[in-house]
């Protein structure tokens, strides 16, 4: 494939190492073959599950959302054209170094399993990442973006 590639990217936990952070963080992330398709799906999805639970559905929580709104999501994603991974460590197994740099910790994740799997699976010409880090300061994005294009 000589495209552009959708990698989606969210995580679950937090990848900090004080006391009282979660033991193992995950990233997990799917690369849509039709992303545009996909969005306006779960869009419809949204409102039509809104309107018939008679709740506001603002964006998919899996965590907080009804299991009926689980299956839902997860139906639509089966029938989708995508490709689904993820990953889980152990942060007490991270490197000294990480555990004192988490953000590089994150980064180290993100680009040697999501984006090199896309890269060996794919062969895109092109990768456009969407991250849900909402919180993330311009520097901290640019930073982010100057690793991956590093790597």
């Amino acid at each position: 494939m000589t495209g552009t590639v959708a990698l989606y990217i969210d995580e679950s936990g937090d990848v900090g190492f004080k006391p009282g952070s979660r033991k193992v963080f995950v990233i997990g992330y799917y690369v849509a073959g039709k992303p545009l398709r996909l969005s306006n799906d779960l869009k419809k999805l949204r409102k039509r599950l809104s309107e018939r639970l008679d709740i506001d559905i603002k964006e998919f929580k899996f965590r907080r959302d009804r299991e009926e709104v689980r299956l839902a999501v997860l139906g639509l994603i089966a029938k989708s054209e995508v490709t689904c991974g993820f990953v889980a460590v152990k942060k007490e197994a991270a490197i000294p170094y990480f555990q004192q740099n988490p953000d590089r910790f994150y980064n180290f994740l993100v680009v040697n399993y999501p984006i090199k799997n896309v890269l060996h699976t794919f062969k895109p010409g092109k990768i456009e990442y969407v991250i849900d880090r909402q919180a993330w300061s311009r520097k901290r994005r640019d930073s982010f973006n100057q690793y991956v294009m590093d790597k």
